[in-house]
């Protein structure tokens, strides 16, 4: 770990020690930041639905998604790094509540695919309107709430397509109940725990290489992060078949 403390790593709390750094010196085990953010909200919001009602937790949920932008606004006016804005888990709030809100008003259904529709509709189109214009110091402040925004609202129009029983939405919940696409939400940890790694291994091994030239064209290119999906793909599969199933199957003994 280049003289790097393991404890971080073994506590959750990898995205605080990069934070410092402000940069990722460790391979692949820097990926765990994005852990350390997930077990940090575990803890957060468990101890929050515990102690506060549905209508308070939604006041709660709502405050910090509009409060996050002015604090990044202030981190980055104090002088904080980019790499801390973005693996510090109160930095990055806005995303997660944004789920949590999700969950929130799913289990009311009060809310229909149209309006989830027309939500990411207009965080597609405001996004890159805003965001674009801006200088990096504004931009950072306001980029992760917008697209939290817009995968929200995606994510909520699924959901709420796969509860209702008109035909168009039903026809939308098959696109998504597509094996294929299955298949890849279940390896996806693997394919972002892996990829960086192969990237990189692949680019050893080919990449400014005698006879290997043509992958400088836009077609080598290609070619070549097309086999590192392939790859990904492949090595996420493997991952959840043979060793995430295995701790899966435990859920029910934990409960």
């Amino acid at each position: 770990l280049h003289d790097t403390p393991a404890w971080p790593y073994w506590t959750f709390l990898s995205n605080f020690y990069i934070a410092g750094q402000g940069a990722f010196k460790n391979g692949l085990v820097d990926l765990s930041w994005s852990l350390s953010v997930e077990e940090q909200f575990y803890v957060f919001w468990s101890l929050s639905v515990y102690f506060l009602s549905p209508a308070r937790l939604k006041t709660l949920a709502l405050a910090i998604v509009f409060v996050s932008p002015l604090l990044r606004y202030l981190l980055v006016d104090a002088g904080v790094n980019y790499i801390a804005l973005h693996v510090l888990s109160f930095t990055r709030m806005d995303t997660l509540m944004t789920g949590a809100l999700l969950a929130l008003y799913g289990r009311e259904r009060t809310l229909s695919p149209k309006v989830f529709l027309a939500g990411f509709a207009a965080f597609a189109l405001l996004t890159p309107l805003i965001v674009i214009p801006l200088p990096t110091k504004f931009a950072i402040c306001v980029y992760y709430t917008l697209l939290s925004g817009a995968y929200g609202c995606l994510v909520g129009l699924v959901v709420s397509a796969s509860q209702s029983g008109e035909l168009p939405w039903q026809r939308l919940t098959r696109f998504f109940e597509w094996k294929p696409l299955v298949h890849v939400g279940l390896y996806s940890y693997g394919i972002y725990l892996f990829h960086n790694p192969l990237q990189k291994a692949l680019q050893v091994l080919f990449v400014h290489r005698p006879g290997f030239e043509w992958l400088s064209s836009v077609g080598g290119q290609l070619s070549f992060y097309l086999l590192t999906i392939g790859a990904s793909a492949l090595l996420g599969g493997l991952s959840y078949h043979f060793y995430e199933t295995r701790w899966l199957l435990l859920k029910d003994r934990l409960r």
